[in-house]
């Protein structure tokens, strides 16, 4: 199995698992299924579990970094995304 990156990527990276959806467990942790490639092929299988709290943390985040922005020039005054 090779990762999205295999042909540009060399060193040690994880990554989501294509396909595969995160999930709640019963004593409601939640847990992301990851994976671990070398140079561009596939390792092995993991999961980051984490608690709901660290769950919101981190969603709090990423909903920040993918926030819309005006974009400086934008003569129709259009919201553009743009990370931060």
């Amino acid at each position: 199995m090779t990762s999205r990156s295999a042909e540009t990527e060399k060193g040690w990276r994880i990554e989501r698992i294509p396909g595969r959806d995160a999930r709640r467990d019963a004593d409601g942790s939640i847990r992301l299924p990851l994976w671990l490639v070398r140079n561009g092929r596939h390792v092995c299988d993991g999961e980051l579990r984490m608690s709901p709290a660290e769950a919101e943390v981190l969603h709090a985040q990423l909903t920040r970094l993918l926030e819309p922005v005006e974009v400086p020039g934008d003569s129709a005054g259009l919201e553009r995304l743009r990370l931060r």
